[in-house]
C-alpha cells in the first residue's frame, strides 16, 4: 500500500477518536491520492474503529498493542513509508 508514491504522511495517534478521520479525509480533500497515509495508532483503548478510518481512505494503519510513545511511533511509521 505505501511507497508507490512520492509523498507519505505519516500519522500517529493515542486515542484520537474522530480526529483521525477528519485529518484522513482533509488530506485526501487536499492531495487526492496522490499522497500516502500511514497511521500508526499507538495503543488506543477508545473503542474507535482505526481500522474502518484506514479503510475508508485508503490508509495502512500499524496498530501498537501497548503504548510506546510519539517518538517510537512516528518512527515505525517512517519505517513503512
Amino acid at each position: 500500500m505505501t511507497g508507490s508514491k512520492q509523498l507519505t504522511v505519516v500519522m500517529t495517534g493515542l486515542d484520537e477518536g474522530v480526529e483521525v478521520d477528519q485529518t484522513m479525509a482533509s488530506i485526501r480533500e487536499t492531495a487526492g491520492r496522490e499522497v500516502d497515509i500511514v497511521f500508526v495508532d499507538d495503543g488506543s483503548t477508545d473503542g474507535h474503529d482505526y481500522a474502518a478510518a484506514a479503510q475508508r481512505h485508503g490508509a495502512l494503519l500499524i496498530r501498537h498493542e501497548s503504548r510506546r510513545g510519539c517518538s517510537r511511533s512516528r518512527d515505525v511509521g517512517v519505517e513503512h513509508a
